[in-house]
């Protein structure tokens, strides 16, 4: 396994820096109503920075390019902002988990997720702990595909493990004492940074290891909290759901699951496809959002957690339509429900695609 991207020393300083260049970049564009940063910076050299952009809803398309990050600092930034609407603003929550909201140009608009009711934190939270483990699966079997670890990465994804152990307490959950010994030595990675401005290859593998194995107990361990009742037994003894980009299979005899990345080059496209077998409990998790057809919830806390998660789709999907036509080149961070339609896929795309899975059966 090749490791590369090797973290370096970066003083707090070029954190700050890198913010004011972006700030001084969008507040002088016409419909930026706030700029906000999500997080903190614990570990220079090892955190990267998450802005938070409030924007008219009528934001100009042709501008939305200057609101992406291109050309600050690759080191910093991981990713793009989050670009949302006036009118969504409110409903940020049901989009991401945001936490340590701190507003650095114009008015906060963005609520805090603890703002929210007792109901709707423990839903969401489960939306998230199982949304966002079920993502680090897709993105552990990218790296068996490809065989090279982005140690840089790796470390701030290892990190946010400590956010999903927070997200288990207000879910009703909590780790074992096993896992608290397996996320003990996930945070020995940032320790050794902050001490050594370094983190040692045995140190970190382990942590990558541990850091597999937590994601999986936390996905399971969630699943089978809300629908382990719920008696996942299905009419056919398999079936399968596509969305062109991951194919999930569902049997009763899956008891963990297991994702692949495939790679296929059809002239100048490269595609890639994660095949995934699934545990059944995880089909109820999809029902929930609508993207699977297995009959009403009867038990009455199941029917009002798949309300909140309704809502939550809705909104996923009116913000990635809202991106699609007022900010297409911001880079802009969306919501991730595990299986949903691709509607930003020219025809094209979707025939190359259906041509590529036919050549991979």
């Amino acid at each position: 396994m090749k490791i590369d991207n090797y973290p370096v020393p970066i003083a707090l300083s070029e954190y700050e820096r890198a913010v004011g260049i972006y700030l001084d970049r969008v507040k002088a564009i016409p419909g930026v109503i706030s700029v906000n940063t999500m997080g903190s910076v614990g570990a220079p050299g090892l955190s990267d920075i998450d802005i938070l952009v409030v924007v008219n809803d009528d934001f100009p398309s042709g501008r939305s390019s200057e609101l992406n990050i291109r050309g600050i600092d690759n080191r910093l930034f991981l990713h793009g902002p989050v670009v949302i609407p006036h009118s969504m603003a409110k409903n940020l929550q049901y989009i991401i988990y945001a936490s340590n909201i701190n507003n650095i140009y114009g008015s906060s608009l963005l609520p805090d997720f603890e703002a929210l009711s007792p109901e709707v934190i423990k839903a969401l939270s489960i939306c998230y702990l199982i949304d966002f483990t079920e993502s680090r699966l897709m993105q552990y079997a990218d790296v068996d595909a490809k065989q090279t670890i982005n140690m840089r990465a790796w470390l701030t994804r290892l990190w946010s493990i400590t956010h999903s152990a927070s997200l288990l307490k207000k879910a009703g959950l909590s780790l074992s004492p096993n896992e608290e010994s397996l996320l003990k030595e996930i945070k020995a990675t940032r320790s050794q940074w902050l001490e050594r401005q370094e983190v040692d290859l045995e140190c970190f593998n382990k942590a990558f290891r541990n850091g597999n194995a937590l994601n999986r107990l936390i996905f399971e361990r969630t699943l089978h909290h809300l629908y382990g009742d719920a008696n996942p037994s299905f009419k056919k003894k398999s079936f399968q759901v596509n969305n062109n980009i991951k194919k999930i299979t569902f049997n009763d005899n899956i008891l963990a699951p297991n994702y692949t990345l495939k790679h296929l080059q059809i002239g100048s496209k490269s595609m890639y496809f994660y095949t995934c077998k699934q545990i059944p409990h995880y089909a109820f998790h999809l029902s929930g959002y609508g993207f699977l057809d297995l009959g009403s919830a009867e038990d009455q806390k199941l029917y009002q957690h798949y309300s909140v998660m309704k809502k939550r789709r809705q909104i996923v999907y009116d913000h990635k339509v809202w991106i699609s036509k007022h900010v297409p080149n911001a880079q802009s961070m969306s919501g991730y429900l595990g299986l949903e339609p691709y509607t930003s896929y020219k025809m094209k795309d979707l025939v190359l695609r259906a041509l590529a899975r036919m050549i991979l059966r």
